[in-house]
């Protein structure tokens, strides 16, 4: 040992080791991802997968009383897919950063959709709402 950094280290593994208790167990080993602990290749491709794919039903969406366009407006902003500032501002499109509708943070999907319904009630015409909703959109 050459400093005292590296004597601090060894003092402090030194005292992490004496409270380590060993046993004459047979080693076992156990697949945390299943409950019983056995590993499957179902459940290794689906730990594999987690996340990369949406879960999300959307058929809520389209039984919706709705016009088309809205219905796959929503479908599209629930799937991350619209083209907000943050996704703008990635491809360097020129645009306004923050949110139309609050004016304080930064438009991204998920926080334009509570303040989709919030605020959708204030406007009478679907037109002023698509003119809201595109508006970075259509400054590039």
């Amino acid at each position: 040992m050459t400093s005292a950094v590296e004597m601090a280290e060894f003092v402090l593994l030194w005292d992490v080791l004496q409270r380590l208790t060993l046993v004459d167990n047979p080693d076992t080993i156990r697949w945390k991802w299943t409950s019983d602990g056995i590993y499957t290749a179902k459940s290794a491709y689906r730990v594999q997968l987690h996340g990369t794919y949406s879960t999300f039903k959307s058929s809520w969406v389209w039984k919706a009383f709705a016009e088309g366009k809205h219905k796959f407006f929503t479908w599209l902003l629930l799937q991350h897919k619209i083209l907000t500032a943050d996704k703008l501002l990635i491809r360097n499109w020129p645009c306004n950063e923050t949110c139309t509708f609050c004016g304080q943070e930064l438009e991204t999907a998920p926080h334009s959709l509570p303040d989709l319904v919030l605020h959708s009630g204030d406007l009478d015409q679907s037109e002023e709402l698509d003119m809201l909703l595109f508006q970075c959109a259509e400054s590039r």
